[in-house]
């Protein structure tokens, strides 16, 4: 049964420097939480100018993390009990909630419109931080294509590049690794009360994951020692899934310019100007992405996009589940470029071949259904990578392509 409550309250932030390790609290009715933030390799030393940056910044940290335990109960009344709140401050949260969590609204059928409401007060004003970064981009790595293409172009620059990562994983080293670049990984623990109030029936669903991330990466600049995040979310990320009660549903909405438009606004308008916070290849769609990436060929057995895989990897000892959307994409969009033996020395087998996904495949190309709930690009995309492969002499005549060639045809 899901728990109810009628007040969701923001209590308290603080950060240990001995231990580099941030805490923040929330609480709902009788029940408490405490997520912890370890920035493993940080700094020990810091003076009060920036301990009291740190804070600033925790503190609309603290709000954006904050939507993993709001979302288990979505009550009707929030309380910041930790600092008062401006009202451009509260506008962005309350787009953010929503829009973050419109996903999360449509598999639990619910309505969020006018119902996430952040408390503010006229007096409150922005806190403008002024720093004294050293002058290098950090680039978010998550272990898949896209980061590894920022990170060559920027280092064709002569950029300097430091990489940045939430939570380990070997691919995500391996990728640094390969860029030669320096790898700073934060250690992110939710609270561990959630998973269990999860077990017993509290709301559960996607979050705005990389948009959290994102007021990570602000914390960590002052850490670190960086004065650019440079993230690596492509124009395809602006496609929306669909339509729900009237709003667009965008899994990916905490990657698209919507977002990184008004992050920017807040970050400038309210915490500092002296960081940069952007995405390389904003221009690029997914399809672009991945003719870059093929000539790429030292990350191509290094990069996973599976998010199952990230999962499962030490247990089965794969990159690829080779049975999501993820993979199906990454495989169709990458098949223009790079051969049958290729692909299948990445993949491990030829996923045209196999006639199971033809149902999927024809959901990412936009024949039947919706956009799947994924990190996958627009349907143009795979149209086009499918036309150019129907004359390939290594595709042409798999079941799939044959199959999805028809439906194309007969659309």
């Amino acid at each position: 049964m899901k728990p109810k409550a009628k007040t969701f309250r923001f209590t308290s932030f603080e950060f240990n420097t001995k231990e580099t390790t941030a805490f923040l609290r929330y609480a709902v009715e009788e029940i408490d939480f405490e997520e912890k933030l370890i920035f493993a390799g940080a700094a020990q030393k810091f003076d009060p100018e920036q301990i009291n940056t740190i804070n600033h910044f925790l503190y609309y940290l603290h709000i954006a993390a904050g939507i993993s335990y709001y979302k288990a109960f979505i009550p009707d009344v929030i309380k910041i009990e930790t600092r008062p709140m401006s009202e451009s401050t509260a506008r962005f949260f309350e787009k953010f909630y929503f829009n973050g969590l419109g996903e999360f609204a449509f598999r639990n059928n619910l309505d969020l419109k006018d119902r996430i409401r952040f408390p503010f007060e006229e007096s409150a004003k922005p806190r403008l931080q002024r720093l004294n970064l050293k002058r290098r981009t950090a680039v978010p790595i998550g272990g898949g294509k896209d980061s590894a293409v920022t990170l060559e172009t920027l280092q064709s620059l002569k950029e300097p590049v430091v990489g940045v990562s939430v939570g380990r994983h070997n691919t995500i080293e391996e990728i640094a690794a390969i860029a030669e670049v320096p790898l700073f990984q934060i250690r992110r623990f939710l609270s561990p009360n959630l998973f269990e109030l999860n077990k017993q029936g509290a709301l559960n669903g996607h979050v705005p994951i990389v948009g959290i991330l994102s007021f990570i990466f602000l914390v960590a600049a002052i850490l670190y020692d960086f004065d650019a995040i440079a993230m690596s979310n492509e124009r395809s990320a602006d496609s929306g899934n669909m339509l729900y009660k009237g709003s667009e549903i965008n899994h990916q909405w905490s990657k698209s310019s919507d977002f990184e438009n008004t992050f920017q606004r807040l970050i400038k308008s309210e915490m500092t100007a002296d960081i940069r916070y952007f995405s390389m290849l904003r221009p690029l769609s997914e399809f672009q992405i991945a003719q870059f990436f093929a000539a790429m060929a030292k990350y191509h057995q290094a990069f996973s996009s599976c998010n199952r895989a990230y999962k499962i990897a030490d247990r089965h000892k794969s990159k690829w589940c080779c049975e999501c959307d993820k993979c199906r994409l990454e495989f169709m969009i990458l098949s223009p470029f790079l051969r049958e033996d290729e692909l299948v020395k990445i993949f491990s087998k030829n996923l045209f071949e196999e006639r199971a996904n033809l149902e999927k495949y024809r959901e990412l190309l936009g024949l039947e259904g919706y956009k799947p709930f994924e990190c996958v690009g627009e349907f143009e995309e795979s149209q086009a990578a499918l036309y150019l492969i129907n004359n390939s002499p290594d595709w042409a005549d798999t079941p799939v392509v044959k199959n999805l060639m028809k439906g194309v045809n007969q659309k």
